[in-house]
């Protein structure tokens, strides 16, 4: 999948909230984006079977930050393939099909009520969930779009979205997250942006 590519999920997301951007206006109050948070303010997903794809720390001036209201100081994108059978190749031997489920993983420059504002507004019914590291709500507006589970920890925004996962499924993977510093996000493979070109 291309960089480009790796953006397409979330952007399902991105330009339909930029489309209430205007109207969620005075919902929006933003946050900083380098308040401290005890055991740091990035989450990394450690259950096994998922791998880190791609994850991007934004300057404020990126296109991919701005085009939504809800602004984004840094995403990361999670993959989990699965092997789902097996077919013979021409010529002989034997081909494995595989299943990518993907998770996208926001930290949002909005607080967290002005985020779950402009998802209400797309039509999203949320159900309130505790989490050991504070409160979130989980939920969809449909069968066809993705599962959105929202947190908010220490006032500031975090989603993480799937296709492919159930907003339980959200749930219980959202459970054993580990909250960690920038530093240690980019040795597990996060670029901070801030600067061009980005740095690991």
């Amino acid at each position: 999948m291309s960089a480009s590519g790796a953006f397409g999920r979330l952007l399902v997301l991105a330009i339909g909230l930029a489309s209430l951007g205007t109207s969620c206006a005075s919902d929006t109050t933003t946050v900083s984006s380098s308040s401290s948070v005890v055991g740091g303010d990035r989450l990394l997903i450690e259950q096994p079977g998922w791998k880190l794809f791609t994850a991007r720390d934004l300057r404020n001036d990126d296109a991919f930050a701005t085009i939504d209201p809800t602004g984004i100081d840094w995403f990361a994108e999670y993959h989990r393939p699965t092997v789902t059978g097996s077919y013979p190749l021409t010529g002989g031997g034997i081909g494995t099909s595989m299943q990518v489920d993907l998770v996208n993983v926001t930290r949002h420059l909005t607080a967290p009520d002005g985020t779950r504002s402009i998802l209400d507004g797309l039509g999203y019914r949320f159900v309130e969930i505790r989490l050991p590291f504070g409160r979130a709500a989980v939920g969809r507006a449909g069968e066809d779009d993705p599962s959105v589970l929202l947190i908010d920890r220490a006032g500031a925004s975090y989603s993480l979205l799937s296709y492919e996962l159930s907003p339980d499924e959200l749930v219980a993977l959202a459970s054993s997250v580990r909250w960690v510093d920038a530093f240690e996000w980019t040795r597990a493979g996060g670029m901070i942006c801030e600067a061009s070109p980005c740095r690991r």
